[in-house]
């Protein structure tokens, strides 16, 4: 299942920032050579050029001033995801702050220089990746430029001729020299306890092109998967992923997503890619193996739980049950203190043992490559002898681990408790051990070893084990009711004054009239703002017994003081009365706004953007109702708001306010 098309809404490019290090003023090159206006090459080239690439930047000269360089700038040369370095002279200043760039990061460095008969840039700092400019046809070298800069940020070899000749350097993460601000952090934090995904999304588009964008996208691609809002989390750790030019966290946690998303093609994609770095320290490659094990297990069931009769020939059949075995013994040949892997491995390979001793024919037409199957299965089994002892050995430690925090305590006891499974204890120690587990785990744990144990009852594999275990367990908890919506209706009165062109009865019926045809109220959510407009809109909602809810940036005292002066007393009691029957959310606790946001934005424009990410967060279909006669001002917000989420996934209706029914 690919992840929901619905969360594409803020573009996965990298919109990276580019630091610009250049001389300034006009200066002549060598005694003979031309005068080179630096100012028009940034202007007329670098600039053109980072706007085709979609780069945002900054130069050198923010930080010029008297005395010491600054530490902004100092930090900009650290954290910029990609340096542009014009080293047409030899300008102390350019060469000092490329030289600290070479030094701290290993990559994302490009060079750029005038054409100049007999002029040549070092040798030292010579590199595949610059461009030569002709100062009297700049226009010439703005694409070359651009896709030089893509290239650049695409690349993974070293630029910086320090680390290519000093091979064990670490270049510098630059999220440990950015602060994320408090403000954002407790706002993401109040998202999170509120388990609003959709606020997440709108904090992390919000501040995705500040100095500390980065950091904020990781922090809140971290609370999605803490939600479990896969796509949503997906979405960001790509996005992160594309900024940083690649990110083994961001790998490893876009290989988990994927899973989660059922998008077993990308899992492995991405974690191929990490599973080939042969400089990853061994927990790290555990890791992966494991992520990979995982994937496979999944695709594997996947292949043979809905096939009835013949199961157990097509789960021995599927190459991934092979896949997922290999993958969990390499990680724990990688990382032998992880007994999880050992325990994967083990019930992995007594299924293996068991279905292939029941069905020699089929194991015999298995593909090994230039093994023999019967050798296949000989190293198979000895295996599943010797992984016993090893991970008993390994159990030793245990506490030690969790006093370490390297592994939960109920981690311990389902290994334990498997193992005792699969080498064949007596089925009171069986029973006991998972006994041990559904008193002392959580429900998602105990729930995850019952599937285990389900998934030998269906092969039967171990049947006189795994059914007192099972029964150990207990039955499952009761799952609790959660409504998930079919559609999602946002009604944006684009225009405060719409009930000056529209008498609220006549806008009730234009509204009844869109809505009523949308489908079962029980599948529907309506979602809106509180002005006139949309207080009509919640209330045909309840009419028509559709679910609605009512957002508002915040909901204070001043909320109400401000817009009774805006929409007069009868608002005021309106909402009050509104309040009173409907669920209210808020995007933040009072009127100020972030620190982040700037003032062009206050207003429509981030209420309706923070609407439609409230709708999108629930991953269904979108129906968007606006009024058809918007001025030239708001047509155009509105135009640039839908090609923020792509209009292509979000259904549009026109109310017909001058009884002139449109659609789009």
């Amino acid at each position: 299942m690919e992840p929901s098309p619905l969360w594409n809404v803020t573009s996965s490019r990298a919109f990276p920032r580019a630091f610009i290090i250049r001389p300034f003023g006009t200066k002549k090159i060598g005694e003979t050579g031309p005068t080179i206006d630096f100012q028009r090459v940034e202007d007329e080239l670098i600039r053109p050029a980072m706007a085709r690439a979609e780069v945002l930047g900054a130069t050198t000269e923010v930080y010029d001033r008297s005395g010491p360089i600054g530490r902004d700038m100092f930090q900009r040369l650290v954290t910029a995801q990609l340096v542009i370095a014009d080293i047409s002279i030899h300008n102390a200043n350019v060469y000092y702050e490329l030289g600290i760039r070479h030094a701290l990061r290993d990559k994302f460095t490009y060079l750029i220089r005038s054409k100049v008969a007999g002029h040549d840039m070092p040798f030292d700092i010579r590199t595949e990746r610059y461009l030569l400019y002709d100062v009297d046809d700049l226009a010439k070298q703005i694409d070359p430029l651009a896709a030089g800069l893509k290239a650049t940020l695409r690349g993974a070899e070293h630029d910086s001729p320090v680390f290519s000749f000093v091979p064990e350097l670490e270049s510098q993460d630059p999220s440990r020299f950015i602060v994320t601000p408090e403000e954002f952090r407790l706002q993401l934090q109040r998202a999170e306890i509120k388990r609003r995904s959709g606020d997440i999304q709108f904090l992390a588009a919000e501040v995705s092109r500040e100095d500390w964008g980065l950091q904020a996208l990781t922090l809140a691609a971290q609370a999605q998967v803490r939600l479990k809002a896969w796509a949503a989390a997906a979405q960001l750790w790509e996005q992160v992923r594309a900024i940083r030019g690649g990110s083994l966290d961001a790998d490893l946690q876009l290989g988990a997503v994927y899973q989660q998303l059922q998008n077993y093609a990308k899992a492995k994609l991405v974690l191929g890619r990490l599973r080939d770095n042969t400089a990853l320290p061994l927990p790290t490659k555990a890791r992966i193996h494991g992520l990979l094990g995982e994937t496979s297990l999944r695709r594997w069931i996947g292949d043979w739980s809905a096939s009835d009769p013949g199961r157990e020939e097509a789960a021995l059949k599927s190459p991934f049950l092979r896949e997922a075995y290999g993958s969990f013994v390499a990680a724990f040949e990688n990382d032998l203190n992880d007994i999880r892997y050992g325990i994967h491995a083990l019930l992995l390979g007594t299924i293996l043992r068991d279905l292939a001793d029941r069905l020699p024919h089929v194991w015999a037409e298995l593909d090994f490559d230039d093994e023999d199957p019967a050798a296949a299965l000989r190293a198979i089994k000895e295996d599943v002898i010797a992984l016993p002892r090893s991970i008993e050995f390994a159990s030793r430690a245990a506490p030690q681990r969790e006093r370490a925090q390297q592994l939960e305590p109920e981690t311990t006891l389902w290994c334990k408790a498997e193992l005792r499974l699969l080498t064949g204890a007596s089925v009171g120690r069986i029973a006991d051990a998972y006994r041990k587990v559904s008193n002392a785990a959580n429900p998602p744990m105990v729930d995850f070893l019952r599937d285990r144990l389900q998934l030998l009852e269906a092969l039967a594999i171990l049947p006189n084990a795994a059914r007192p275990a099972l029964d150990a367990l207990g039955p499952p908890a009761a799952s609790p009711s959660s409504r998930s919506p079919h559609a999602v209706i946002v009604f944006l009165a684009t225009r405060p004054e719409l009930l000056t062109a529209t008498e609220p009865s006549a806008l009730g019926e234009q509204i009844l009239t869109e809505v009523s045809g949308l489908g079962d109220p029980d599948e529907l959510l309506a979602i809106a703002g509180a002005s006139p407009a949309e207080i009509v809109f919640h209330e045909v909602c309840e009419r028509l017994l559709i679910p609605t809810l009512v957002c508002v940036s915040h909901d204070t005292a001043d909320f109400e003081q401000v817009n009774s002066a805006t929409w007069g007393p009868t608002w005021a009691q309106q909402f009050s009365q509104l309040k009173g029957r409907l669920p209210v959310q808020t995007l933040q606790d009072g009127p100020g706004l972030p620190s982040w946001v700037s003032k062009t934005r206050v207003g429509l424009q981030r209420a309706n953007t923070w609407l439609l990410y409230t709708a999108l967060q629930y991953e269904r279909p979108v129906v968007l109702i606006l009024p058809s006669d918007l001025s030239a001002e708001a047509e155009a917000s509105m135009s640039e708001l839908l090609r923020q989420f792509g209009d292509r996934q979000i259904r549009t209706i026109r109310l017909a306010t001058d009884h002139d029914e449109r659609r789009d």
